[in-house]
């Protein structure tokens, strides 16, 4: 809704492009609002306000507590991080053969397996480590949280 203009279409008078969109939320129905869906939206918003309203200023105002914690459907969170150190936790990622293929199990599904996150840096530049180093009594289990914050 914009304060001046109204709902967000095209042409006050024509409305040939609207922003307007019917989403039925539910299991037996669209399905649930995601990230996706938002950003979609967004795209769709954004494109209308660049073509139909160039010259005015735009601010677009979210909230949705699934975008906040949107990432990368393979990346790891820090919920569901261990607090202390875990000879089992680790990243799940898709097995992939010498040629960079994915293989699956006996039933068809991806053969997925926990692995130690790669070390980084922090925005100071000092290394950042996830997981013990060889020669350590506890060498590639995960450090926890309590350990790496």
């Amino acid at each position: 809704m914009l304060a001046d203009y109204g709902w967000l279409q095209s042409n006050l008078k024509d409305g040939a492009e609207t922003a307007h969109v019917l989403f039925k939320a539910g299991k037996g129905w669209d399905g649930y609002f995601t990230t996706d869906n938002i950003i979609a939206h967004a795209n769709l918003v954004m494109d209308i306000l660049e073509k139909h309203f160039p010259n005015d200023d735009h601010i677009l105002i979210f909230d949705n507590m699934t975008t906040h914690m949107k990432h990368p459907d393979d990346a790891p969170t820090a919920c569901d991080m261990t607090k202390n150190p875990s000879k089992t936790w680790g990243a799940v990622v898709t097995v992939k053969d010498t040629c960079g293929n994915v293989m699956h199990n006996t039933e068809g599904k991806l053969l997925k397996t926990k692995v130690c996150l790669t070390d980084t840096h922090l925005t100071n530049g000092s290394p950042q480590s996830f997981c013990f180093p060889e020669g350590h009594d506890k060498a590639g289990w995960f450090k926890g949280m309590v350990q790496i914050l």
